[in-house]
């Protein structure tokens, strides 16, 4: 599954026209050489240097978003499965479960999940995308709040990240 990967990211539109752009230059420097060796030689290093460092962050940048897109795609899983697991517990799903000392197990799961999803949203997209799994859906029920319903709405902007990544 990992060669998969690599081949798909080594195969990808932007890296390969980036490494044809990086073999041209330096085909149409080359015949320069015989009139100015020590220039072209450098320039020809110079153009090598700077075409793999595009190429390393382009396969790097691409790889992170894979692995972001995967890890994601699970947790989206995982949450609808937990809040599902929690929300057949109560009819009342807007403010399920609450801060009650009964409910404490089921807020935890849901805090678990959330904790999860921002620590590879930190790690693969940035602080942004982090504050906006946390917007919207209700003006009362802040970041911290681990409603059912709130957490419908999280589940629905990860999916939208998902789609974002691609």
């Amino acid at each position: 599954m990992r060669t998969r990967n690599i081949l798909s990211i080594a195969l990808d539109g932007t890296v390969v026209v980036t490494v044809l752009a990086l073999i041209a230059a330096l085909a149409a420097l080359l015949p320069f050489a015989a009139i100015h060796r020590r220039i072209t030689y450098i320039a020809c290093v110079v153009i090598a240097l700077l075409g793999a460092i595009a190429v390393i962050y382009q396969m790097r940048r691409l790889y992170r978003l894979d692995k972001a897109r995967t890890l994601l795609s699970i947790l989206l899983a995982e949450g609808h499965q937990t809040v599902l697991r929690v929300g057949r517990l109560s009819p009342h799903w807007g403010e399920f479960p609450g801060l009650a000392e009964e409910d404490k197990e089921h807020y935890q799961l849901l805090a678990d999940w959330c904790a999860r999803v921002e620590d590879v949203l930190r790690k693969y997209a940035g602080e942004a995308y982090v504050n906006r799994l946390h917007l919207g859906g209700s003006n009362l029920q802040d970041a911290s709040s681990m409603t059912i319903w709130k957490m419908n709405h999280r589940l629905e902007t990860l999916a939208s990240f998902l789609a974002e990544l691609k």
